[in-house]
């Protein structure tokens, strides 16, 4: 047989081998892998300074590999170990978007108790959308702090209020005003807030939980991102996460102490008709790594291990070569 050289960075396979019947995976567009044999050394010294014999002591196989394919069965079956299931969160990111004027508008009889607000017919303008914030500009903390619109007969101009009126209530002749929002464009499966910035100037709002002063925001009960009336009619980029039915997801509970995932990983290389495969029987992985570049692909690191098997069998060095 010839001299036998390798080249390239191989194929590297792995399989779950703590759990029956479990789907090879490999690693996409491998970058390059390192195997490492490592053993101590220790060394026996008489009155020379060469010491009189050397042995082995602990030894170690351990592994690194670089790849840039993201595989969440490859991700969760090796490193994971936890369920994987369909559907993805997609993020939605400086969505471009104008707040609403300030909806207003004038009661035509008063409501010392209750929750329902009334209004001349026809008088409701447009704009008005369930969950909106509702405040009495002509007398303050009758509607209490945090009330929202919960339903609208727009025939008979009523509305409906989250809280019922409190004090003196609200008085025929009070102007009630409507927070100006934004609806993003996936709010039927809005999922988490990521924050606001003013378009123009792109100064971050400060998020609250109750009703925003100007410079805030809050992400009510249907998910309408709302402002002060001071910022009605401004252009505003919103962040947020929502989901989809495509893709997969990994979700990753806390587990006991000592669960670790096991494989066997199944490195491969064929050059000029030549084959060398490594099998380590069973592996774990340490370390998954996934570094970001400005102009770079995503090339995710995966270090692991080798342990012997049940058998005590290590690994299996296979080449063409004598």
């Amino acid at each position: 047989m010839g001299v036998q050289y390798g080249f390239g960075s191989g194929r590297l396979f792995g399989i779950r081998s703590d759990v029956s019947g479990s789907t090879p995976v490999q690693f996409g567009t491998l970058q390059d892998v390192t195997i490492d044999f490592d053993y101590e050394l220790r060394e026996v010294y008489g009155q020379n300074q060469l010491p009189i014999d050397i042995l082995r002591g602990r030894s170690k196989i351990t592994g690194k590999a670089k790849f840039a394919q993201l595989s969440p069965l490859m991700l969760n079956s090796l490193f994971f170990g936890q369920t994987l299931a369909g559907g993805e969160k997609l993020a939605a990111t400086n969505e471009l978007h104008l707040s609403t004027a300030v909806p207003s508008c004038v009661t035509t009889a008063a409501t010392t108790s209750g929750n329902q607000l009334h209004f001349a017919a026809d008088s409701l303008q447009p704009g008005l959308s369930i969950g909106s914030l509702v405040r009495d500009a002509t007398r303050s903390g009758v509607i209490p702090y945090g009330t929202y619109l919960t339903g609208a007969l727009f025939g008979v101009d009523t509305v409906f209020l989250s809280n019922s009126v409190t004090g003196g209530g609200v008085q025929s002749g009070d102007t009630i005003q409507f927070s100006p929002y934004v609806v993003p464009s996936y709010i039927s499966t809005f999922d988490t807030d990521l924050g606001v910035t003013y378009a123009s100037s792109g100064q971050p709002l400060v998020y609250v939980t109750g009703e925003p002063d100007p410079g805030e925001y809050c992400v009510g009960n249907n998910f309408l991102y709302q402002f002060n009336p001071a910022d009605a009619n401004t252009q505003v980029l919103i962040n947020y996460t929502y989901t989809s039915s495509a893709g997969s997801n990994i979700q990753g509970m806390t587990q006991p102490l000592g669960t670790t995932p096991k494989f066997m990983a199944v490195f491969e290389q064929i050059f000029n008709g030549n084959s060398i495969v490594l099998k380590l029987f069973s592996c774990v992985s340490s370390k998954l790594s996934m570094p970001t570049k400005i102009d770079d692909y995503i090339l995710m690191e995966f270090d692991f291990s080798a342990l012997p098997n049940s058998s005590g069998s290590a690994f299996e060095l296979s080449t063409t070569s004598l």
